[in-house]
């Protein structure tokens, strides 16, 4: 089935009537009906809320994320303070030279915190490792 298009002087006819003819008025009950269905779907509550529950301001909603993220920070710190540190657990070679630092308040907790992060990293690199021999991901050559 072949479509039928306008010739070159059939659009430029049909261009020229469209810019001279006067704009068409749109009927009178659509302003009205519009402006009643936006009203209607503003008045509907957000998908997920419940009818009776009204929603709190966006600051208080603000305040209690900022909470939730603390929280999970904290947790993360505490789970990562205590991984064990028996030595050979988690065997990890250390770097082969060590740089003097200065005393502070902060040197023993950082020092700390480097030890979990490596043994932490450590774990996780022998536990897909070994997931990765197990599952059978290793390639056939």
């Amino acid at each position: 089935m072949m479509k039928e298009y306008l010739s070159d002087k059939e659009l430029q006819r049909l261009i020229d009537e469209a810019e001279h003819a006067p704009l068409l008025a749109a009927p009178s009950y659509l302003k009205t009906e519009i402006l009643h269905k936006a009203g209607r779907i503003a008045a509907q509550p957000a998908p997920g809320m419940c009818a009776g529950r009204r929603m709190l301001p966006s600051s208080w909603r603000f305040a209690f994320y900022s909470l939730k993220v603390g929280l999970a920070s904290a947790a993360a710190v505490l789970m990562l303070l205590n991984i064990p540190l028996e030595p050979g657990e988690y065997p990890i070679s250390g770097p082969g030279f060590r740089v003097e630092a200065k005393e502070n308040i902060f040197n023993g907790f950082t020092s700390i915190v480097d030890r979990k992060t490596n043994e932490f990293c450590g774990y996780l690199s022998e536990l897909t490792n070994r997931e990765s021999l197990e599952g059978g991901c290793v390639h056939d050559k």
